[in-house]
């Protein structure tokens, strides 16, 4: 993402946000400001010096619309201070970040921004000594396991970062590995390349590994999110049905390409 984020407690979220503006930060974007009434994060300002920064201030870590079962006060209660200038910062836990970047990677984001994700967790894990058995405990509390399993297995696959084999097991989804490791396949090609050759596909594919209905997170889907801030900001390109088919037999090339990767058990990309 090209954005900076900062959480803040809730019940701050707008006092801090007016203080930007008031410094003289202005809207990313105007007319759909009431998104964000139930959004983790307030409307993005930008900067007012002209880097094109783009600040979001969350009072929430994760999105409150997703079906995730989290007590921001434990996310508080566990962080630690770190000097930032004059004043003082709090950088969430190990266990903390690492649920944040599988959420926001494998749900939020239906596992776009690969690389950055597997950069900032080979980082976390690099660190130092990571509590596995607690990060499992919260992710299977929460209802990430699924999240967490994908987002694990793809760094180790990409990076080599060392992911215990006991840990991937227990988050892994009721499902033969064989399943599990094309899946994989495809949504690694995907994420770099771009394989994945229409919507419905991807949602397919999203969900095939996810399973949001054995993960307990009801109706709730992230494409839900992305298509109402699409509506509300008037952004993209509506097509009929006629020319997405269109478009569809036009791009056999793609399909044929994906089902390649996803068949092919001896090789990732």
């Amino acid at each position: 993402m090209g954005d900076f984020d900062i959480l803040v407690p809730e019940g701050e979220a707008e006092r801090a946000w007016a203080a930007m503006r008031e410094a003289g930060w202005g809207l990313e974007l105007e007319g759909g400001e009431q998104f964000f009434d139930s959004h983790h994060h307030l409307p993005g300002l930008v900067d007012p010096k002209g880097l094109r920064l783009v600040l979001e201030i969350h009072r929430a870590m994760l999105p409150p619309t997703g079906p995730f079962l989290f007590d921001e006060s434990e996310l508080w209660h566990e962080a630690r201070p770190l000097k930032l200038g004059a004043g003082e910062a709090w950088v969430p836990s190990d266990r903390h970040q690492l649920l944040h970047l599988s959420v926001h990677f494998a749900w939020s984001h239906m596992f776009r921004g690969m690389g950055r994700t597997v950069r900032d967790i080979a980082t976390i894990l690099a660190s130092g000594p990571f509590d596995w058995p607690a990060f499992v405990e919260l992710a299977d509390r929460t209802r990430a396991r699924t999240c967490a399993y994908w987002t694990l297995a793809i760094t180790r696959t990409l990076s080599g970062t060392a992911v215990p084999a006991e840990v991937l097991e227990a988050l892994r989804p009721s499902q033969p590995l064989a399943v599990s490791h094309a899946l994989e396949r495809g949504y690694i090609t995907t994420g770099l390349f771009g394989a994945c050759p229409s919507v419905w596909a991807a949602k397919l594919l999203w969900s095939a590994g996810i399973r949001p209905g054995a993960s307990g997170h009801g109706s709730s889907r992230p494409w839900q999110t992305s298509e109402l801030f699409m509506r509300v900001f008037n952004l993209g390109e509506t097509h009929g049905v006629g020319e997405r088919l269109a478009g569809q037999l036009r791009s056999g090339a793609r399909w044929w390409r994906f089902a390649k990767a996803l068949g092919s058990p001896g090789r990732t990309m």
